[in-house]
């Protein structure tokens, strides 16, 4: 285990109080696993009662330590414990505290990758609780901005660790804060081969240093980049996590953090559309516009259904179509990612919607083309013929008939 919960009942000590007076925790009791928890770890402090849930995040400093004596924060117990009697107590720092905020043991209960968690199966047990990742991304999701001045928001990609996000780069130039390009050659664990300019055959970099910063970005809402904090190839794991949508970089040193894109101003709340020129550059325009139009479509989540087949994949097989071709995309049609893309997979609907082996009719069901295909695509064709299509809709209806018109093979 790497992640952690400790329980604290406000009832038996002031946590409120303890915040409300200025002071910040650095320590915690515990009674289990002191083989097993160590620096590094990840924490999250749980509220008993009925302002119950996730009420703080953090890590743990160093490994447990014995103690005997009084501990500071022991004047808010309301029945202090025995100080001749010899505790453990792990060092932790807390790096997002929402006490006013809390995630409601109700809203994690009703999530499925946290119903069968031991903070729900046994709360009368001693800390701490073990986590398990699945219980840990939720979480990350539903406190993501408490306590912060984030806008709540983790992305997908962001949620399935280094080494996934790092072989979805491979081949493609990556920008660092400085401008420098980078380029991932191969991901080869435990490590990933990062090529520049004064090292074009390229240069191990641990992935492990990616995992670090991406949980701390996960975590804590923003990480710096810099060799203190993201060792000697901070501008790479920079250059990485940019990446992500929504991710921005400020200050110097730089701090990368993650923010929901802003609609256009006068458009309707709750439409996302892409800011900023599109006349950019192709790698740019791709980017901008993938990571606003996957917000759009994916959110947060880690699995997706294909618009097309209807078969439920983890996000990194479904890509985001355009069911009108950018290119042939008026600047204003080009904003509109509320309706200009559909989920699709990578498992051939992509590439045969691209192609215009099958299209959408004016009814929302998908039709074949009457043309020979290879006959190894005729088993995927069948199975799509006459596939209802829910995202079909008045809004993207237009887009579908442009393809029919301009794309479909008839």
């Amino acid at each position: 285990m790497t992640q952690w919960i400790l329980q604290c009942n406000p009832e038996k000590w002031r946590i409120f109080d303890f915040y409300a007076d200025g002071n910040q925790l650095e320590s915690w009791s515990i009674a289990h696993h002191l083989d097993v928890i160590g620096k590094g770890d990840d924490i999250a402090i749980w509220l008993t009662g009925p302002r119950g849930g996730v009420a703080a995040v953090g890590e743990v400093t160093e490994k447990p330590e014995q103690i005997i004596g009084r501990q500071t924060g022991d004047g808010y117990y309301t029945e202090p414990p025995d100080p001749t009697e010899p505790r453990w107590s792990l060092p932790i720092q807390l790096t997002r505290v929402f006490l006013d905020d809390v995630v409601s043991r109700d809203q994690l209960r009703a999530t499925p990758d946290f119903v069968g968690s031991a903070i729900l199966a046994r709360p009368w047990s001693s800390n701490p609780f073990p986590v398990t990742d699945d219980e840990w991304r939720t979480v990350l999701t539903a406190s993501a901005g408490r306590g912060t001045t984030g806008d709540g928001y983790l992305p997908a990609e962001a949620l399935t660790g280094a080494t996934d996000l790092l072989r979805r780069l491979i081949g493609l130039p990556l920008t660092t804060v400085a401008g420098r390009t980078n380029t991932i050659l191969s991901v080869q664990s435990p490590d990933v081969i990062v090529a520049t300019d004064r090292s074009p055959d390229g240069q191990p970099v641990p992935i492990a240093s990616v995992d670090e910063a991406l949980r701390r970005l996960t975590r804590d809402g923003r990480v710096e980049i810099h060799p203190r904090s993201s060792t000697y190839r901070s501008a790479f794991i920079g250059a990485v996590l940019l990446t992500l949508p929504g991710a921005h970089a400020t200050g110097s040193p730089p701090v990368i953090a993650l923010d929901e894109p802003v609609a256009i101003p006068g458009q309707p709340v709750g439409v996302v559309t892409f800011e900023g020129d599109l006349d950019r550059p192709a790698t740019s325009i791709h980017r901008g516009e993938q990571a606003l139009l996957r917000r759009r479509l994916f959110g947060n989540a880690t699995e997706a259904t294909c618009g097309l087949c209807g078969t439920t994949y983890p996000v990194r097989f479904i890509w985001t179509a355009h069911i009108k071709k950018r290119t042939a995309c008026t600047d204003q049609e080009a904003r509109d990612l509320d309706h200009i893309a559909m989920p699709a997979c990578l498992f051939g609907c992509d590439a045969l919607f691209e192609a215009g082996y099958i299209a959408v009719n004016t009814a929302g069901r998908i039709i074949v083309t009457d043309e020979h295909p290879h006959p190894s695509l005729r088993q995927h064709l069948a199975a799509l013929r006459d596939r209802g299509i829910p995202a079909h809709t008045g809004g993207t209806a237009g887009y579908f008939a442009w393809h029919h018109t301009n794309t479909f093979r008839g």
